[in-house]
């Protein structure tokens, strides 16, 4: 969070320079399948496709996995169906996975090739 005092000094409170710190020191990472997924939906189709990304336990920043759910896609907008990530979530519970394992990171696709 940053706080303006005046037009001329901005103050940093600690949890900003302790966050932008961490973020430093780890970056987000994919392994190898999920990044190979991930390259594969893409390529796949011509709409922007979301998904979640599924951290390994223990190294919330390592994504294992990408998973799908139902969604309505256009070439620049994802949304999923409600209900699907209520069924997603369920499973993921169900498997024994907490929230910051499966709930916490959505990855999506941007195609590229369009632009100039």
């Amino acid at each position: 969070m940053t706080l303006k005092t005046s037009s001329r000094q901005t103050i940093r409170l600690p949890c900003q320079m302790q966050a932008k710190r961490i973020l430093r020191q780890a970056p987000l990472r994919f392994s190898p399948y999920a990044w190979a997924k991930l390259l594969y939906m893409r390529d796949l189709r011509s709409t922007e496709v979301g998904a979640f990304g599924v951290s390994k336990v223990g190294d919330l920043l390592l994504i294992e996995e990408i998973v799908l759910v139902r969604q309505h896609c256009s070439e620049v907008t994802v949304k999923f169906e409600d209900s699907a990530v209520a069924d997603y979530f369920d499973d993921q519970v169900d498997q024994g996975r907490s929230p910051e394992v499966f709930a916490r990171i959505w990855v999506h696709t941007l195609d590229f090739q369009g632009w100039s």
